[in-house]
């Protein structure tokens, strides 16, 4: 960031844009009293936003006045500073552009708040306290964030965003036909849950998402805290080469010739990240994916967690729901940061192992998830599907379209493959 003006005479110029314009609908989020660099300059900033954040509107003169002075005698501050302090912010403006001046008082904003943060920080370093140091960081270098964005105009952009859906393709599809006609595939920003008992699938699945992803030219991260990376990768040769995961070591000449063919013909790309059970934090993954996108030179275009659950927040709750509620509401944040599509899973409770048709009712631990989520497809499968290679998509969470459908797949799990019908 750019170094910021910390002079008097800005900071009372800040306090003048709240007094006299309606900077404080603008810009009150970014900004605290303990921002300024003077004991009197805090009391009346913190007086004015106390106002404001009661009333909806800055205090006038006399009003400002009144409040002040009954604070800095709870501080200690004589009655002639406060007052002097009022009278110089007063007279600090109009400056030659409120404009600049709103944005001059965010980068003010941020910069003091990572002077703050940077301190705290050494503190929690002391104590090992990594996880809420980085969120302390992000938090400051994030004030004032979108603050003065005025938004898209929607009837003045319409040919832009069809010129590129156009180009994009829209959603990313799942490569699977029925599912896609359903949910019309997983957009930007947007996170997908794949829910199902063990051994259903899921994982299957979503190599199959990959595959489909690849073929579209998208670079795909797939983190693994179950399987291990490499039983995650041969599940993808299986699948791109249409081979059997027990022979692949047979057809070792055969396998890499598909993989090269496939490559060459889509341009995609696949990085599989490993991490032990419950050991990787949201602020981890994503500091992981901007280490993958430097590598390889471009843009993550689908990132894979199976799965969500065995990840652990940066915060410790004594109710486990809370904490994978935190996960998921980071790993759509990711999403929407990244600018793709986020696809994970997760598990069914007891219950939904033995009902023919699982819905939200049946989520493990919790239900806040499928509020969190985009999409969220539940694995139905009897004994006798599972023996017969069969399951059924019960689509229970479609922010994009209906749900309650009910979709017939055939899973051909030698080959990590899935079939509509």
């Amino acid at each position: 960031m750019n170094r910021a003006d910390l002079s008097d005479g800005f900071q009372r110029l800040i306090i003048w844009s709240w007094l006299h314009t309606d900077a404080l609908d603008r810009i009150r989020d970014a900004f605290r009293a303990e921002q300024f660099t003077d004991e009197a300059r805090q009391v009346v900033a913190e007086e004015v936003l106390r106002f404001y954040d009661k009333r909806g509107k800055a205090p006038d003169l006399p009003t400002l006045t009144t409040i002040a002075l009954v604070k800095a005698r709870q501080v200690g501050i004589a009655a002639r500073t406060i007052k002097a302090e009022i009278r110089e912010c007063d007279e600090a403006g109009p400056p030659a552009s409120l404009d600049d001046l709103m944005e001059r008082a965010v980068e003010f904003a941020r910069y003091r708040a990572v002077q703050r943060a940077v301190a705290d920080a050494f503190d929690m370093a002391q104590r090992a306290e990594y996880d809420e140091m980085m969120d302390t960081l992000t938090q400051a270098v994030q004030v004032g964030e979108g603050l003065q964005s005025s938004g898209d105009d929607y009837f003045g952009s319409f040919e832009d965003r069809l010129v590129e859906r156009a180009m994009s393709n829209g959603a990313l599809p799942t490569g699977l036909r029925s599912l896609d006609e359903e949910i019309g595939g997983v957009d930007k920003g947007e996170e997908a849950v794949m829910v199902g008992a063990p051994g259903a699938g899921k994982t299957a699945l979503l190599v199959n998402f990959g595959v489909s992803a690849m073929a579209r030219g998208e670079l795909v991260m797939h983190v693994t805290l179950e399987v291990s990376a490499r039983k995650v990768e041969l599940r993808y040769d299986a699948r791109i080469s249409g081979i059997p995961m027990n022979k692949l070591k047979h057809r070792k000449g055969k396998t890499g010739y598909a993989l090269q063919r496939f490559r060459r013909a889509s341009g995609g790309d696949l990085t599989v990240c490993e991490h032990p059970t419950e050991s990787l934090t949201p602020r981890q993954l994503e500091a992981q994916v901007i280490r993958v996108q430097r590598t390889k030179g471009r843009e993550v275009g689908l990132l894979i967690v199976d799965y969500g659950a065995l990840m652990r927040s940066g915060r410790r709750y004594e109710d486990r729901r809370h904490e994978l509620a935190l996960i998921h509401r980071e790993l759509r944040g990711m999403a929407m940061r990244f600018g793709c599509p986020v696809w994970t899973a997760h598990q069914l409770n007891r219950k939904g192992f033995f009902a023919e048709m699982p819905d939200l009712r049946n989520l493990s631990e919790c239900f806040e998830i499928a509020q969190i989520c985009d999409i969220m497809p539940v694995i139905c499968q009897t004994k006798d599907e599972q023996e017969s290679g069969r399951l059924r998509l019960n689509i229970q969470k479609n922010r994009n379209g209906r749900v309650g459908e009910v979709l017939s797949v055939r899973m051909d799990y030698a080959r990590a493959l899935a079939l509509p019908g």
